[in-house]
């Protein structure tokens, strides 16, 4: 069993690499290198994404050290020569860690310098930018917790309700640029946005499966937080599915 889940996972970091060139390629832009200490994370209200965990980005630092980095960091230029990193948080951070423990004398490779992609100031709007942090992030990191793909849909949405378009052309936006079904976008959307945060958790935890906690969408806020003082404890899939739309 771990050696097919190790097979799976490498098959998917293979995919993601695929479709993060992919989308670089389409960009059109040339790969530049630029210093590292012209770099500046993006707010956190834009890039809501977790850090990678430890021993994962304890293999990325390996490969970088190893290897290089193999898909430039995309960026943003904004005032006084700097650039804000719009995707290749990690791999920034992972040259500045390895700056930090072997200094620039005897290594293989500079690490002052990192390839990059750049967006003119001019190319991109903030909303852009935010867009291309969620896709690019999606790409790179394969499966999500249920969780945070739900914060993912939340956060497209959001940003593409400032735009003038329908609901239904937005869903087909974020299906054609995520490879998200529209049914799960919609799924995704009525969780994260019409179910109180703690029968999210509920489901988030794997206490109660995708299609109990879809069931509360039918039963207004007080009668959800009601259920779940009552019953959250013990709530279980069999017993959530069990409820009616008119109890």
């Amino acid at each position: 069993v771990g050696a097919k889940a190790e097979q799976e996972m490498l098959k998917e970091e293979k995919k993601a690499e695929a479709d993060m060139k992919d989308y670089i390629e389409r960009s059109n832009k040339e790969k530049e290198n630029i210093s590292i200490d012209l770099l500046d994370d993006a707010p956190p209200e834009w890039n809501f994404f977790p850090k990678l965990e430890h021993t994962k980005f304890l293999q990325l630092k390996m490969s970088i050290m190893n290897n290089g980095i193999f898909t430039p960091v995309i960026v943003w230029e904004r005032e006084n020569g700097r650039y804000m990193i719009l995707s290749g948080h990690n791999r920034v951070n992972a040259c500045k860690e390895i700056l930090e423990e072997y200094g620039t004398i005897g290594l293989q490779r500079d690490y002052t310098h990192v390839p990059v992609t750049i967006y003119k100031k001019e190319e991109l709007t903030e909303y852009k930018a935010r867009e291309i942090i969620i896709d690019t992030n999606y790409i790179q990191r394969g499966q999500f917790e249920p969780k945070l793909r739900v914060l993912i849909i939340k956060h497209r949405m959001e940003l593409m309700r400032t735009q003038v378009d329908e609901k239904g052309r937005r869903i087909d936006q974020i299906e054609k640029d995520l490879g998200i079904k529209k049914s799960a976008i919609y799924e995704d959307m009525q969780i994260g946005e019409k179910i109180i945060p703690e029968l999210q958790e509920l489901y988030y935890d794997r206490k109660i499966n995708r299609k109990a906690v879809l069931k509360f969408v039918y039963f207004m806020e007080p009668i959800q937080r009601n259920l779940y003082e009552k019953y959250g404890s013990v709530m279980t899939s069999e017993n959530v599915l069990k409820l009616k739309k008119n109890m």
